[in-house]
C-alpha cells in the first residue's frame, strides 16, 4: 500500500519534521493559513509555521465525514476521532486539525502540541495523509 498526501501546498513533511505552509503580509505582518496562491500572494511572503503550539479547544467527531476524508468503511467500522484547534503564538494563527496519539481524557486546554502527519483515511490502494497535531510528550 502506498501513501498519498492530501496536503500539497498546505504542509511539508521532511523526514518527520512537519511544518505548515503559510503566508505573511510583508507590510503588516499578518499571517494566514494555508498559504495564499499565486494571484492572492502580492505583498505576501511564504513562511513555515513549525514548533510547539497550544491546544485552544477540541471536540470528538462521532459521525462519518464526507469525502475525501471518508475512507469508505462501513458505519459499524467508523471510529470517532478528535478534532481541535491549536494556536501558534509566534505567528498568531489558530489552526484546525486532527489530534492523534491521545484520548480525549488526556487532553487539557493549553497543552503543548506538536505538528505531525497522520493517516486520516485508507483505501484499497492508498493511505491518505494530512498534517495533524499530537501532544508534545507523545512524540518523544
Amino acid at each position: 500500500m502506498s501513501s498519498k498526501s492530501m496536503g500539497k501546498g498546505v504542509y511539508r513533511d521532511c523526514g518527520g519534521a512537519v511544518a505548515l505552509l503559510a503566508s505573511r503580509d510583508v507590510g503588516g505582518g499578518e499571517v494566514v493559513f494555508p498559504a495564499l496562491m499565486c494571484g492572492q500572494a502580492e505583498g505576501k511572503e511564504a513562511i513555515e509555521v513549525s514548533g510547539v503550539g497550544h491546544l485552544w479547544t477540541y471536540t470528538v467527531q462521532r459521525f462519518r465525514p464526507k469525502l475525501p476524508f471518508d475512507d469508505g468503511a462501513s458505519d459499524s467500522d467508523f471510529v470517532p476521532y478528535i478534532v481541535g484547534y491549536v494556536s501558534f503564538e509566534e505567528s498568531g494563527i489558530i489552526v484546525e486539525g486532527r489530534i492523534v496519539n491521545v484520548t480525549p481524557e488526556e487532553l487539557e486546554i493549553g497543552q503543548e502540541m506538536s505538528i505531525c502527519s497522520a493517516v486520516i483515511a485508507k483505501s484499497q490502494d492508498d493511505d491518505v495523509e494530512l498534517y495533524a497535531f499530537a501532544p508534545l510528550e507523545s512524540l518523544g
